[in-house]
């Protein structure tokens, strides 16, 4: 049985709003800009999206039809049967998987959207377009000062959890619907500038010339981690919004608007960032600080810079805000479906969780700041261990899994009947979740096993 009071998107726009916003949030801005240039730039670039569409594209047309056939949270997905739910199914091992990933991204997303929460106050302050000021040095003393990190990520907790409390229409998707098109002209318009920039040219080169000499020797499996994350993949998120789905929405259609928005919005983001990194010659690869500290640089050379600076930050804390909304829905219709916990009470649950892992995150530059793993910091590992390794992982037992599900339930969701390009991909795509994306995958593991062993 299928539950018959769960919520659903109103309307298609506000579905991709929320979908669009998770997959870009920080993803994009922050953690693209800085894992392309710890990885030489082109040619990760060049291997990202082609995992976007070789792995990203067809698991997201599975995570949102599991949700959608399922109306499920993802372990409850997975303990799925077309004549009703089987608790000791195997893949249960799974959706646990997912969820214990989403906890500990989400503790320390939260975090990163704090220091969002901090340069919104700076810029309201007027450090950016103070001459006197060193705005660049902002996020290093922030990063020194564990108890602001979290108090700054409980603020952000509190946010997203008045929104995720309202439900589906009343607060995701009225929220998408007003921040995201917001954001994304704001974006747009920063992009137009940075291109005029000195250093525009020799960015794009980096960008976009893939040298393959630049690459590091974890670049595949951090290109296929990010693809993964940037769609947010392998967390159960995009499971829950797809059982919001109406039962008349075409779900390829939509997952191929998703990711090739998102690829589109990943590239307006190096764009961006890139040219302001080399006109003021810092260094590309100085990791998740990149963004924090090149974005200020640009608001002090800007006519009316401290209106787009703070314009600036506060739509990123938008997006920020609407990626984090999604992971707490992913965990909260857990609680709601097998915990059978009002929505409230789930929202209150997941928070508390939440504040607890935040704070290992926030002092990992204080307390912490002296364990450390190479030269990654404990935010550093934990975001390799989640999405390079553990997002992959659930992945490959995700599309297994649809791919032993009924022919008939994923025709219907795939195949338009009107179109003769759908009825051709069915085929295609079931090949590539059954033997494509596990294969890439795997051997993107075994070539990154390889290269530790060597490297040691």
């Amino acid at each position: 049985m299928q539950p018959s009071n769960r919520g659903t998107f109103k309307s298609r726009f506000g579905f991709y709003m929320a979908a669009i916003g998770s997959a870009f949030g920080l993803g994009n801005l922050w953690r693209f800009s800085y894992v392309t240039g710890i990885n030489g730039g082109g040619a990760f670039v060049l291997l990202y999206i082609f995992f976007v569409g070789a792995i990203g594209l067809p698991v997201l047309i599975s995570e949102l039809m599991l949700g959608k056939i399922t109306r499920r949270n993802i372990i409850g997905a997975f303990k799925w049967k077309p004549w009703g739910q089987n608790p000791k199914s195997r893949w249960r091992w799974l959706g646990v998987l997912a969820l214990l990933a989403s906890f500990v991204v989400l503790g320390y997303y939260t975090v990163v959207s704090g220091w969002v929460i901090h340069f919104i106050v700076q810029a309201v302050m007027g450090q950016f377009t103070n001459p006197d000021a060193m705005p660049e040095y902002i996020i290093d003393r922030l990063m020194s000062r564990g108890y602001l990190q979290i108090l700054l990520a409980g603020v952000h907790i509190i946010f997203t959890a008045s929104i995720v409390s309202r439900g589906i229409q009343e607060g995701i998707e009225r929220f998408s619907r007003v921040f995201m098109p917001l954001f994304m002209l704001i974006v747009v318009g920063l992009v137009v500038h940075s291109l005029f920039l000195p250093g525009a040219s020799e960015a794009l080169r980096f960008l976009f010339y893939p040298d393959f000499s630049k690459l590091s020797a974890s670049a595949a499996i951090e290109a296929l981690g990010h693809a993964l994350f940037t769609l947010s993949l392998g967390f159960g998120a995009m499971v829950a919004y797809g059982s919001y789905l109406k039962p008349e929405v075409h779900i390829p259609s939509e997952a191929v608007l998703v990711a090739g928005l998102d690829t589109i919005l990943s590239l307006c983001a190096g764009v961006l960032i890139f040219p302001i990194v080399f006109t003021m010659h810092a260094d590309s690869g100085s990791g998740p600080a990149l963004l924090f500290k090149s974005m200020p640089v640009l608001f002090r050379h800007l006519p009316l810079g401290y209106w787009v600076g703070v314009a600036f930050f506060v739509c990123l804390y938008f997006a920020a805000l609407s990626a984090s909304i999604a992971l707490f829905e992913g965990l909260v219709t857990y609680f709601i479906d097998e915990q059978k916990m009002k929505r409230t009470a789930a929202t209150l649950t997941v928070s508390t969780i939440t504040c607890i892992l935040a704070a290992g995150s926030a002092l990992s530059g204080s307390l912490f700041k002296n364990i450390r793993l190479g030269e990654r910091g404990i935010l550093e590992i934990m975001d390799q261990v989640i999405i390079n390794w553990t997002l992959p992982v659930v992945t490959v037992g995700l599309v297994l899994f649809v791919s032993r599900m009924r022919e008939k339930d994923k025709e219907d969701q795939f195949v338009d009947q009107k179109s003769l390009v759908s009825v051709r991909m069915f085929s295609t795509w079931k090949t590539t979740i059954k033997y494509l994306v596990p294969s890439i995958i795997i051997l993107v593991f075994i070539f990154q096993l390889i290269v530790n062993i060597f490297r040691s």
